[in-house]
């Protein structure tokens, strides 16, 4: 997929979440994708850390990728971008 692509993606991305827009602007620079991944991190570190990673590390790394696959699935903006960074950065070859 070429650029033209991506661009949409990203497009799409701010008409569903205009006040991203406001964010990157309050944030000096910081881009969409860096504040899309900030929001990810955030939601997964939250439940991350109420597993049982030492009793039963696998069991919670499995509860650990089915919470990561319905966060995308509920949040389609951050699934969105997303999917444009990966594609705009060459991940698509």
């Amino acid at each position: 997929m070429g650029s033209n692509a991506t661009g949409s993606g990203t497009a799409f991305c701010l008409r569903l979440l205009p006040e991203s827009v406001e964010a990157l602007r309050e944030s000096g620079g910081t881009s969409l994708t860096e504040l899309s991944g900030e929001r990810v991190q955030a939601a997964m570190n939250e439940y991350a850390v109420t597993l049982p990673w030492n009793a039963d590390f696998f069991g919670a790394l499995e509860r650990m990728v089915e919470r990561w696959v319905r966060y995308f699935f509920d949040h389609p903006v951050e699934r969105a971008l997303t999917a444009a960074s990966t594609l705009e950065n060459g991940w698509s070859d």
